[in-house]
């Protein structure tokens, strides 16, 4: 029979957490039945070995290189046999009940394509991790840097969901990519990630599609979890992260967005790298 649940979790060079998250799984899952299926991209800290020695009832994918965060995922997805999809990053432990909360929170609202739970960081604090949609008047205004100059700006603020604390059950445009329950019918229906987006933006760009669909996109705050938050990227060092980061924004625009925004964009982000690179070097960032 097919479980409830397939857990996808992509890793890489994260093992301590990566035991973690699978640990608070197995204690904190009783009422669904689930398969666990890890997609490790090609670490070096033995957390392959982890995944087959101490969780031999999980299934690994080894990849020999970091083949990003969209396409490990669909890696996984393919072995997929749940009704529903859980996109998990390696870096989140899961609460008590959470997810038998999510699984029965979404059988009993068939309207609902995806859902998240409410995130904190590991020491209680909210993460908000649900936002609107990008448009081209937040993101150009970001890579002009006012973001950082004007942090209360509405605009922002309003993209971010700031004045939201996350204490109520509501439908969203855009869920993190660290925790996505979704059906898997739906997946079906829309597709999975674009392996175009090395990371970043995948999530957004389905999230897109889903809602395009006609799905809701709920979040829903009584199944808790705790993100550590980017314990992968983190190991890049700041400049693959902008980087990265400018080249999936500039994709998601390329895609979604009209063909002026995207070029003015394109223009602005590259005057920043130049400009923000041997800053980063002088400072040793890099």
């Amino acid at each position: 029979m097919e479980p409830d649940l397939s857990i996808i979790i992509v890793n890489w060079n994260t093992k301590d957490y990566l035991a973690g998250c699978l640990a608070s799984i197995k204690d904190n899952t009783k009422n669904i039945s689930y398969e666990i299926i890890v997609a490790d991209n090609g670490s070096a800290d033995g957390s392959a070995d982890l995944v087959e020695q101490d969780f031999p009832g999980v299934s690994l994918i080894r990849n020999e290189e970091n083949l990003g965060f969209g396409r490990a995922n669909n890696q996984g997805l393919a072995k997929a046999s749940g009704k529903y999809i859980l996109f998990l990053n390696s870096d989140v432990a899961v609460a008590e009940s959470c997810l038998d909360r999510m699984f029965a929170f979404m059988e009993n609202h068939p309207e609902i394509g995806a859902s998240a739970c409410r995130l904190t960081f590991p020491d209680g604090r909210l993460q908000h991790s649900c936002r609107q949609f990008p448009s081209f008047k937040v993101y150009f205004l970001m890579l002009l840097g006012l973001r950082y100059l004007f942090p209360n700006l509405k605009a922002f603020r309003r993209y971010l969901m700031l004045d939201w604390d996350h204490s109520d059950e509501r439908e969203v445009d855009q869920i993190m990519g660290s925790f996505m329950f979704i059906r898997k019918s739906v997946l079906d229906q829309v597709g999975s990630f674009d392996e175009r987006y090395w990371m970043y933006f995948e999530e957004v760009d389905l999230c897109l599609r889903i809602k395009r669909a006609g799905w809701k996109i709920v979040h829903y705050p009584d199944a808790p979890a705790v993100h550590f938050l980017s314990k992968s990227s983190e190991q890049w060092g700041e400049t693959k992260r902008i980087r990265e980061f400018q080249k999936s924004l500039l994709k998601y625009f390329q895609k979604n967005g009209r063909r002026c925004e995207y070029y003015i964009l394109l223009v602005i982000s590259r005057i920043k790298y130049l400009l923000l690179f041997p800053l980063l070097k002088l400072t040793k960032r890099i």
